[in-house]
């Protein structure tokens, strides 16, 4: 074999590696980019019907299966018992898988404070864990930054900041 011929085929294979690192670091940043636009609800709503492990601030983690989930809040089965979260306060998540779901239009505009809406309506008794503690009552209405909370029939109405609001469970 000619000394030309060796030399083109050497330089024809570190070309074609070249273009194939090129290829994989393209691939690489272009992965990295779009892991940069998944958030952590994208995260969570893909594991509808898995469960999840979610870490709130002072309180215990809320385990359980999830049964719908959006940018404000998720709801997880905790046996027989529900758990309405509002995602401002998950801290942190166990459970996760890497990949995100796609968001339907309505379930992205249904706000927590909608789905409290919701229970205040089918007038269950509810544990309210929040930033004070927690209470067990019936959800009297919901306005646009609080709820209304009644224990009893006859108790006073205590006013319960939304944003203060970690866990709903049903009672």
């Amino acid at each position: 074999m000619a000394w030309e011929d060796l030399l083109l085929a050497d330089l024809s294979g570190e070309l074609e590696a070249e273009r194939r690192a090129e290829q994989l670091l393209e691939a690489g940043e272009l992965a990295e980019a779009e892991a940069a636009t998944v958030t952590l609800e994208d995260r969570w709503r893909a594991r509808i019907g898995a469960e999840l492990a979610l870490v709130l601030p002072g309180r215990d983690d809320v385990v359980g299966t999830v049964l719908d989930a959006n940018a404000h809040w998720l709801l997880l089965a905790e046996g027989e018992r529900r758990a309405l979260v509002p995602s401002r306060a998950v801290v942190g998540v166990r459970g996760l898988a890497r990949s995100a779901g796609a968001a339907g239009v309505v379930a992205a505009r249904y706000s927590f404070a909608a789905a409290l809406r919701r229970i205040a309506r089918s007038g269950a008794v509810v544990r309210l864990d929040d930033a004070a503690g927690g209470r067990t009552g019936r959800i009297l209405r919901v306005g646009a930054d609080h709820l209304d909370l009644r224990a009893d029939p006859g108790d006073h109405v205590v006013a319960v900041a939304l944003a203060h609001v970690h866990v709903v469970r049903t009672a």
